[in-house]
């Protein structure tokens, strides 16, 4: 059979029409009418130059060169799922991916961490959506594909990317130790101009351990609820604040001080809602995540 085959819907009709076994139940399987479902298959076997198909009083059955037909019209269908999966991926990858959570992980860290992710999938845009350390994400409602966690997941639909802790610890920028000195002791902190977060002067776990050191200044030179305004302030040397250390991966200008009464580790979950984990957008934002936060989180566990 050297006939090429110039219209490959030819085939679907055909496909169909075999595998019911009748030109009728083909056309209403097709929604389409019984004679044009006929004169499709008329003009196929025009094109192979035979007849596919043999009708009987209870349908139809296929001739040998119907049965050979058959198999190529097959091997087309798996071609065409396999195109349409394909493109049905791509039109997935060229999406907005959201994160919606804490402003310290998504405003510092996760800039730092997503740095070449738009050179291999330049399709893919991440929304960052920026909360304060204690603000709540509903990801079963599609608030946002992904977020931080600073307590345990308990919901059994959440998927859990990472988990680990930050090492929280009090630094100042270069400037200001080169003007006022790096205190080595917890009681030289008297001296020096203090940066707090509302969160660390507050009872809420884990941050008690230091929040009677934090009340107990006199110099509390600026209060904050924005982790973004302390970072800010610290870079601009204002004063000595507690930030993660991870930042000094990223700010060369910040000083980590050598006072371990001061140090903090906050456990985080990095978590997605199970359903939205399957897209390929999502997949792709979260395994990037997963290796390049192996060098900056040490501690961190899958």
């Amino acid at each position: 059979m050297k006939k090429q085959f110039r219209d490959w819907s030819l085939l679907r009709t055909f496909l169909e029409i075999a595998r019911v076994g009748s030109i009728q139940a083909a056309a209403e399987r097709l929604g389409r009418s019984r004679p044009t479902v006929a004169n499709e298959l008329l003009r196929l076997e025009r094109e192979a130059g035979c007849a596919l198909l043999i009708r009987t009083p209870h349908g139809v059955d296929l001739t040998e060169a119907g049965q050979r037909v058959l198999k190529i019209a097959e091997g087309v269908e798996d071609k065409v799922e396999t195109l349409r999966q394909a493109v049905s991926v791509e039109n997935q990858m060229r999406s907005t991916v959201r994160y919606r959570g804490p402003e310290g992980f998504g405003g510092y860290c996760l800039p730092h961490l997503l740095e070449g992710f738009n050179g291999t999938h330049p399709n893919i845009t991440v929304e960052l959506q920026c909360g304060s350390l204690t603000s709540r994400v509903d990801l079963s409602r599609r608030e946002a594909d992904f977020t931080m966690m600073y307590s345990q997941p308990t919901d059994p639909d959440l998927s859990i990317i990472r988990s680990g802790s930050f090492t929280w610890a009090l630094c100042a920028s270069n400037h200001y130790i080169e003007r006022h000195g790096c205190p080595t002791r917890l009681e030289e902190l008297a001296h020096h101009s203090l940066l707090v977060h509302e969160i660390f002067i507050s009872d809420q776990e884990p941050w008690s351990r230091v929040a009677g050191l934090m009340r107990g200044q006199p110099r509390i030179a600026l209060k904050t609820a924005s982790m973004l305004v302390l970072v800010r302030s610290v870079l601009g040397g204002i004063g000595i604040g507690m930030v993660p250390r991870m930042l000094e991966r990223c700010q060369k200008k910040l000083v980590f001080l050598p006072i371990e009464e001061a140090v903090v580790e906050v456990p985080y979950w990095l978590v997605c809602h199970a359903e939205v984990r399957k897209l390929p957008s999502v997949r792709a934002v979260l395994d990037h995540l997963k290796v390049d936060m192996a060098p900056c989180f040490p501690s961190a566990r899958l």
